[in-house]
């Protein structure tokens, strides 16, 4: 069958939670660039986490986090522009990269603009003149991956978040 990416993830983040209920990863992962795993059993992270609530809430925290970002991620797909979700990936990616101590407006795409359409449903194509686009409008200036964010209010909006440190949820109307 074709294959299709549901998510990007940076340094630090977790995946693999599809496996916790039943013990089976419907997702496989496939990596960019040179990557260190940090593989944690799950019952070995219950028994801990059920001896540090702090750990228990922490994880419940990122869980949640990731299901409403997968929520919001599909209704993007159906219901936003191909300008909005293109802003917001972009906006997430900048705010996660911030949160690891990274720049939130200049950074380099690890993925291919190919990728990038294959998890926006769109084409290849659409994502390069979006890109374009943007750079003419001078919210982004873009060197192959390289990413400058020149408008960060103008890309919050693009995303549907003036205003906003996060983007806006995709509208459910």
């Amino acid at each position: 069958g074709s294959e299709q990416i549901i998510g990007f993830h940076l340094p630090g983040e977790l995946l693999g939670l599809d496996g916790l209920t039943e013990g089976v990863h419907a997702a496989s992962a496939h990596t960019l660039e040179t990557v260190s795993v940090c593989e944690v059993p799950f019952d070995r992270l219950e028994d801990v986490a059920r001896q540090i609530p702090a750990l228990q809430h922490q994880l419940l925290r990122l869980m949640s986090r990731e299901i409403t970002r997968r929520e919001e991620q599909l209704l993007s797909l159906g219901k936003q522009s191909p300008e909005r979700r293109l802003a917001v990936l972009l906006l997430s990616l900048s705010m996660r990269f911030s949160q690891r101590g990274y720049s939130a407006t200049r950074f380099l795409l690890p993925m291919a603009r190919l990728d990038i359409a294959n998890f926006l449903g769109l084409a290849a194509e659409t994502v390069s003149r979006l890109l374009r686009r943007f750079q003419d409008a001078g919210v982004l200036a873009v060197d192959g991956r390289a990413v400058d964010i020149l408008d960060l209010p103008e890309l919050r909006a693009l995303a549907g978040a003036e205003g906003s440190e996060e983007p806006a949820p995709p509208s459910c109307a």
